[in-house]
């Protein structure tokens, strides 16, 4: 007559095997947690992170349209858009605006050009451009940034970027046309950080 009695690796899986099983599906459920977790947190970084771009862009806008009914921009200090900050959940406290008056840079006029070392050499002017200036050749719809500035043998020699491209103009004689005002916005959001934009304001033309 053939036992009732099992020996133990005909019983099915042991105490110690359910336990491992066990721990290593614990394991995958945690992991799969903090995977979750992980992305749902830069999901709402992300979103605030473009929010606070949002706001700093808006800033930037009401400047720029202050700026061409011609108000006076020069002299506006963080706390005239208390309002607007705090309403978007951003103190002062942790935002600040520079505004840089540029309208004490003379036109220059452009005497010659180098398009192999990107400069200009120009005359005139009572200002000093700086490295991230933005300028307009008269005449032309070409945005450049001035890369640097000195004053060599030949002249005032502006430097421009390789992203600038004139191959196709005849700037020599016409003048170099500077943005008025330069401003920049830094705000500061818990789990963003610090969002900084930047753009300057000419006359009749913005650039970002």
């Amino acid at each position: 007559m053939q036992s009732a009695e099992l020996k133990i690796d005909e019983a099915g899986f042991s105490v110690v095997e359910v336990a491992v099983a066990l721990t290593l599906m614990a394991i995958a459920v945690i992991g799969a947690m903090s995977l979750l977790g992980a992305s749902t947190t830069e999901f709402y970084r992300s979103q605030s992170r473009s929010k606070v771009e949002m706001v700093a862009n808006g800033l930037l806008d009401e400047l720029a349209i202050r700026h061409a009914n011609g108000d006076s921009i020069a002299s506006m200090s963080i706390d005239d858009w208390s309002s607007y900050l705090t309403s978007n959940d951003i103190s002062t406290v942790n935002a600040t605006i520079d505004i840089s008056d540029k309208t004490g840079l003379s036109d220059y006029s452009i005497t010659s050009t180098s398009l192999t070392d990107n400069y200009l050499i120009v005359v005139g002017g009572i200002g000093i451009p700086e490295a991230g200036d933005i300028f307009l050749i008269e005449d032309n719809a070409v945005n450049c940034r001035v890369a640097s500035y000195e004053v060599t043998g030949l002249g005032k020699q502006v430097g421009f970027g390789d992203s600038c491209d004139i191959s196709g103009l005849s700037p020599v004689g016409k003048n170099l046309l500077f943005a008025d005002y330069k401003a920049t916005i830094n705000l500061t959001a818990r789990g963003v950080g610090t969002v900084s934009k930047t753009r300057q304001f000419f006359s009749s033309w913005k650039s970002n």
